[in-house]
């Protein structure tokens, strides 16, 4: 969160095309799809319900719930709630 939103979308997509996603690049993951900028948000939320997709994320992200921001839980709640 410390860098800029161009250089985190850009790192979010390098992860993306690799599958390398561990547990800091998954928070900031779902960090992202709670900013202010729309086009970045509206990528990582695209990103994130990939990866829901994929149960080995799924658990990663179900194992990570605490560690997020109320506003993080409240989002990632609501779409896997969606699904």
């Amino acid at each position: 969160p410390e860098f800029s939103f161009e250089v985190r979308q850009k790192a979010l997509e390098y992860a993306y095309q690799m599958r390398l996603f561990d547990s800091t690049s998954l928070k900031n993951l779902v960090n992202a799809c709670t900013h202010h900028n729309w086009r970045f948000r509206n990528m990582a939320r695209e990103m994130l319900n990939e990866l829901l997709m994929d149960e080995k994320y799924r658990n990663q992200l179900e194992a990570l719930n605490d560690s997020f921001s109320e506003k993080e839980k409240n989002y990632l709640n609501r779409i896997v709630e969606n699904e």
